[in-house]
């Protein structure tokens, strides 16, 4: 009876032994899963052994860390979407500035200086300029323009003639 007893004990010892070594890694790549599953995407699966636990805690890992650049590719188009959004924005916001100062400026001269300060301000430039066309239609000519340059081009009547130069084009 003794050793029966004792033979009984030694084989549950070695049963239990052996099931947790295979409950083991189970477990821990359920808390990691777990873990995944609460937004923790750094969190990393241990492969403590060459058999295919190993290989299933490799795969989870690859599997995360192909989610994590995946995450990282929707971040930055997200990112690059907002920026887009927010300098349409800002186009919008130029326009409707634009439109206020046109309606409330009954002087000619007053709203085209009040348009090029709001264009220069909204678009973040560094120089902006308004050209009309002259009676004949042949010279572009500077009727506002912002900063110093601005400023001497208007003293010396700046014009350009129609279809030279990129304003000349335009």
């Amino acid at each position: 009876g003794t050793i029966a007893v004792l033979a009984v004990l030694v084989v549950t010892i070695i049963i239990v032994a052996a099931s947790q070594r295979f409950v083991s890694p189970i477990t821990h790549l359920t808390e990691v899963a777990r873990q995944i599953t609460a937004g923790d995407i750094q969190v990393r699966a241990a492969v403590t052994t060459q058999d295919e636990m190993g290989t299933l805690a490799e795969t989870f890992n690859a599997m995360t860390a192909q989610l994590r650049q995946s995450l990282e590719v929707l971040e930055q188009k997200v990112n690059e979407r907002t920026a887009d959004l927010r300098q349409r924005s800002e186009y919008l916001q130029a326009a409707s500035e634009v439109s206020k100062v046109a309606t409330s400026t009954l002087n000619t001269d007053e709203l085209n200086r009040r348009i090029v300060s709001v264009i220069l301000e909204r678009f973040h430039l560094y120089y902006v300029g308004l050209f009309l066309l002259d009676e004949n239609q042949e010279w572009a000519v500077l009727q506002a323009g912002t900063g110093e340059a601005g400023r001497l081009m208007l003293a010396r009547k700046h014009k350009i003639r129609v279809g030279q130069g990129m304003i000349g084009w335009s």
